[in-house]
């Protein structure tokens, strides 16, 4: 998240009111079963809670007036980074980014 923050304050500073930052998030990102990937690169853990942080740390990046958030990866099963239901959280990565949208008001 550091890192994220970093890129993050960089970009929106660059943008500094004369281009629209979009801040990103992803689901979360596992190589294990992608044939292009390398199963011991580090993995960002998919779960609905650790999303809902995820969501709710880029939403302080939103633009003003655009609010505009983009969803990385939102179905790419190779990478298990999805927010379509699954077996394991069923409907929780959708619920999580209902709660997290409400939440803000978005």
């Amino acid at each position: 998240m550091e890192f994220k923050k970093i890129g993050n304050e960089k970009w929106s500073n660059f943008c500094d009111n004369k281009l629209v930052f979009i801040p990103s998030v992803t689901t979360g990102i596992s190589y294990r079963y992608a044939p292009w990937g390398n199963p011991e690169w580090p993995r960002i853990e998919r779960n609905p809670q650790q999303f809902k942080e995820r969501l709710e740390f880029e939403l302080k990046y939103l633009d003003k007036n655009y609010r505009i958030l983009f969803i990385t990866e939102f179905n790419n099963f190779f990478e298990e980074a999805l927010v379509e239901p699954d077996s394991k959280y069923g409907f929780g990565m959708l619920l999580a980014l209902k709660e997290v949208l409400e939440k803000y008001n978005i």
